[in-house]
């Protein structure tokens, strides 16, 4: 069922599940190795309350003690991720794993996730995505002798309020988390130690309708002439933004977006690969295609996508929809929405830190 027929006809079940009780084990939770049941439909969430006068608290996160490495370390095999399948030629260097349900969450749709840039072994994942009981939930990971994450240890622990999250959580330079907010055309920032958006920004008054309200958002990286701005993609309007700011005293202050191409299929959660990625000679970035793609597009030299460009890397997933390139070992890690577990595959090299802000 295509993603957009699933916003006309779903407003099923909007119920958070309590979060489970699950005590925290000796050791690490490893993936397990069952299929998920296949994913609620998305919600239509156009009569829900603007979220835009949300403030900072200002109250730390609580953050769990570092793990400390193991130093007989001994290396531990994944399950391979089922019915998952890397498209030819990609698969002689690259392989999806199934790291499986985040103990703890609630049972429900997951968004983006991100690594904490102080602790590599701390992860966070939205949750409740795209509804206003949107949270983040951090969960320790646990990684092999080769630094990959292999399952999580303990339970997740919700961090922060996040109304609305979708595909895309990531740093800026500052530390202040950013995320999309689909269907309502916003932008969340994050700052560190909040527990709820320091700041929220409505794009429809920056010239992205709500048709075109973003699921996916990204710096361009260091080495694109359009380091440090915003690009964006929209649902169930495919449309591609850049979106010009300035920036201040850990605040954002947009200007008028300029539509720059248009897909013809489902547009989700994207990330720039990291220079340097077998096979992937040329600058690139990689998106989630609602329901069952992931998808390689090249980019041209300001970091704006060419969609004539695609090529299918991975298929045969379930409600495919948030990116992200972990910074120890460049894995490229996607959260499957409403199916509840994590995929990551590896052989990507590792990405860059934040680019720079643009001058303003």
């Amino acid at each position: 069922m295509s993603r957009d027929r699933l916003i006309t006809v779903k407003r099923t079940s909007v119920a958070l599940f309590g979060v489970a009780s699950m005590a925290c084990s000796e050791g690490p939770t490893l993936a397990p190795n069952d299929a998920r049941s296949s994913a609620d439909t998305r919600e239509d969430a156009s009569a829900q309350p603007d979220v835009a006068s949300i403030t900072d608290t200002g109250v730390d996160v609580v953050r769990d003690a570092p793990s400390t490495p193991d130093a007989s370390c001994t290396p531990m095999v994944l399950p391979p991720a089922p019915g998952v399948t890397v498209e030819a030629p990609f698969a002689a260097n690259y392989r999806a794993y199934d790291l499986g349900r985040v103990p703890g969450l609630p049972a429900t749709r997951y968004g983006g996730c991100l690594i904490d840039r102080d602790d590599p072994d701390l992860m966070y994942i939205g949750v409740d995505s795209e509804t206003p009981m949107g949270t983040i939930y951090s969960i320790r990971v646990v990684r092999d002798c080769d630094r990959h994450i292999i399952g999580y240890s303990g339970t997740a622990r919700m961090v922060a309020s996040a109304p609305y999250v979708d595909a895309n959580l990531f740093y800026d330079r500052d530390g202040n988390i950013l995320f999309s907010m689909w269907p309502v055309d916003q932008i969340a920032v994050l700052r560190p130690g909040a527990t709820m958006p320091s700041q929220v920004i409505s794009l429809m008054s920056f010239g992205i309708e709500q048709q075109a309200s973003p699921g996916g958002l990204a710096f361009v990286p260091t080495g694109f002439t359009g380091a440090g701005e915003l690009r964006a993609v929209g649902w169930p309007n495919f449309g591609w933004f850049r979106i010009p700011y300035t920036y201040r005293d850990r605040t954002y202050t947009l200007a008028t977006a300029e539509r720059r191409a248009m897909f013809t299929n489902g547009t989700g959660g994207f990330a720039y690969v990291p220079p340097g990625s077998p096979m992937i000679d040329r600058p690139s970035l990689i998106m989630a295609e609602w329901a069952t793609t992931v998808s390689l597009f090249d980019v041209d030299p300001r970091g704006d996508v060419v969609p004539s460009t695609r090529r299918p890397f991975l298929t045969g997933l379930t409600n495919a929809w948030g990116a992200y390139f972990e910074p120890v070992t460049g894995d490229f890690m996607f959260p499957s929405w409403g199916n509840d577990r994590v995929i990551v595959v590896r052989g990507f090299a590792t990405p860059q830190p934040p680019p720079i802000p643009p001058p303003g």
